[in-house]
């Protein structure tokens, strides 16, 4: 398997420089302040909830979500095109690598290299903050790596399809800032702005609204996500604060399993039109 030879010298460069080091060291303290927060201070924690190390990942979750995404932006968007430009592609298709073999092994690459900070400081974090609490809640702590396992290597699969369909890394990074300040920072306020001048109440939006909040694959990640931990809630309390995401919508669409089908394209679309894209261009 070539790909796995990509794979590797990816994730073995990467743990050389100092953006590893720098990552972890990062991760870690974002996630074990998160953590400390919620154990330390009473504010964010509900006194009568009889499961707090649920509550605790699921407070952890969020925040760090959106920290991975942010990562998986930066240090996907070039792997590909960034190879491109400085002639060590073409290097690399001299071996015996096929360009599917680049795309694949630059997504398990990226994805390891991110997955690894990423997965030790959310165990960290959580048990920071199950240790001041007193509540560990095990079960829905390895959800949520499993859940983090599938965010990764999304957004990394949709960087790495982004940076093969581009022929400079100018207009990749324009095209990752691009997706990350439409679809991670205004999809939201676009949407109520949407539904401000057609006149739908906000508090009350209309059932296609929960397919439109959802298109965003971090928005995707959080229904799903909360969908398992509220399967795993043994109080009723804990169920509706988990699980309060996508309530108060009558259509069939409005289900977790749509939102995981927008996850899996999200995972799967970017990443193939990249391939079929980078197959064709002239190196």
């Amino acid at each position: 398997m070539s790909w796995v030879a990509v794979a590797r010298k990816d994730f073995r460069d990467a743990i050389r420089s100092r953006m590893f080091l720098a990552l972890a060291v990062v991760f870690g303290l974002f996630a074990v302040a998160i953590g400390g927060a919620y154990g330390y201070f009473d504010v964010f924690r509900d006194a009568g909830a009889t499961n707090q190390g649920l509550i605790l990942v699921s407070f952890v979750a969020t925040p760090v979500s959106l920290f991975v995404t942010l990562t998986a932006v930066i240090i996907a968007h070039k792997a590909v095109v960034g190879e491109r430009a400085n002639g060590s592609l073409k290097i690399l298709l001299s071996l015996p690598h096929t360009r599917l073999d680049v795309i694949v092994g630059k997504i398990v690459g990226r994805s390891l290299v991110l997955a690894v900070p990423a997965l030790l400081s959310l165990v960290v974090g959580v048990g920071v903050g199950a240790a001041l609490i007193g509540d560990l809640a095990p079960l829905p702590l390895l959800a949520l790596l499993g859940a983090m396992v599938v965010l990764i290597v999304t957004y990394v699969s949709l960087m790495v399809g982004l940076s093969s369909m581009t022929s400079s890394t100018s207009l990749a990074t324009a095209g990752a800032v691009g997706y990350f300040v439409v679809f991670e920072l205004l999809w939201g306020t676009i949407g109520q702005v949407v539904l401000l001048v057609r006149d739908y109440n906000p508090l009350d939006p209309p059932n296609w609204y929960f397919f439109y909040q959802n298109v965003p694959p971090g928005s995707a990640f959080n229904m799903v996500l909360g969908e398992v931990l509220s399967s795993l809630a043994e109080a009723e309390q804990t169920v509706t604060e988990v699980a309060a995401i996508g309530q108060g919508y009558d259509a069939a669409y409005a289900s977790p399993w749509v939102a995981a089908v927008i996850l899996l394209l999200w995972l799967v679309v970017p990443a193939a039109i990249g391939y079929w894209r980078f197959s064709n261009a002239d190196l």
